[in-house]
């Protein structure tokens, strides 16, 4: 709250006394971010430097934009660093969160928090207290989240309540968020619904993203992609069809197998929900994938599933 920071800005002066810098910049962090100048010419007169320069020109200018998150995949193969939606080459590797510098504020301990990380965090350091820190850049705290959530080690050292926690924070949710998301459908389940519906309430599910990340779950990762379906079919039934429904179509376009792969029974039982979804939202639009395996020559369940959902979507008006 503002109104509470420069009331304790003003204690302070009364004191004689100027805040510690880092305990002031992280107070900055937690502030809306919006520019206030009639806030800023308040900060001027309480009579501390801090209040006259560091928070006057916070106010004036507002917080700066949150960084650009950018996830990529180390693959085994090579170490080859991809996008991570490139469907080239796939096996197992890590997936790596990044983002480029922001504009420096000024402030030293503020810059240090807003810059990436060159290496994983050790696991005896907690990353808990992201959200709480940066509650207007929900994915600068999933960001932080994220680096080293998908890797050859285990198990991660986030919990479900770190994903109920970004639910909690304001400001785009990006593909950091949606890979929190995403691991969390898959090894608790249930217990992502809530989060996910509360991001869908907000506008602020990043579905795409998730529906993308899931498919490379199933061919990166040691993760079961298709342990994620009763949830989705879960917050489906709850509200989210048209989210889950983008979920599912993204993740129908990685996951399903491609020339040479085997069809397996996940992929049909994919396929039947994301009919189901689709029937709920009345949705319509060829999925290339879909539409390649409804072509097939057989009658494999794949194959029968797929004709389905793919007359359903490119069925006249």
């Amino acid at each position: 709250d503002p109104e509470t920071l420069l009331d304790r800005l003003a204690v302070c002066a009364e004191s004689g006394c100027e805040p510690l810098p880092l305990d002031l910049e992280q107070a900055l962090l937690r502030l809306p971010p919006n520019p206030t100048p009639d806030l800023a010419e308040r900060a001027k007169g309480i009579g501390s430097a801090a209040a006259a320069v560091v928070v006057a020109r916070w106010f004036e200018r507002g917080a700066p934009p949150p960084p650009e998150v950018e996830l990529t995949w180390t693959l085994d193969l090579g170490s080859r660093v991809v996008p991570y939606d490139d469907h080239v080459l796939d096996r197992r590797g890590i997936a790596n969160v990044s983002w480029p510098p922001v504009e420096p504020t000024g402030l030293a301990g503020l810059d240090a928090l807003l810059t990436a990380p060159e290496m994983r965090p050790f696991r005896r350091v907690s990353r808990h207290f992201w959200p709480g820190m940066t509650p207007h850049h929900r994915e600068l705290a999933a960001a932080h989240l994220a680096i080293g959530l998908i890797d050859r080690f285990d198990p991660p050292d986030i919990t479900i309540d770190d994903l109920r926690n970004l639910t909690l924070a304001e400001g785009a949710s990006g593909p950091a968020t949606a890979l929190v998301l995403a691991y969390f459908l898959t090894v608790k389940g249930d217990d992502a619904v809530p989060p996910l519906l509360q991001l869908a309430a907000k506008g602020a599910l990043p579905a795409a993203e998730t529906g993308r990340l899931l498919g490379l779950f199933g061919r990166r990762t040691r993760y079961e992609a298709d342990l994620a379906l009763p949830s989705l079919e879960l917050a489906a039934k709850q509200g989210a069809h048209a989210e889950v429904w983008t979920i599912l179509h993204h993740f129908l376009a990685v996951f399903l197998p491609r020339e040479g792969e085997r069809a397996q029974r996940p992929h049909t039982d994919t396929v039947v929900l994301a009919t189901d979804i689709a029937t709920w939202t009345g949705a319509r639009g060829e999925i290339p994938e879909v539409a390649a395996h409804s072509k097939k020559r057989g009658s494999t369940s794949l194959i029968r599933a797929c004709r389905s959902l793919h007359q359903f979507l490119t069925r006249e008006a």
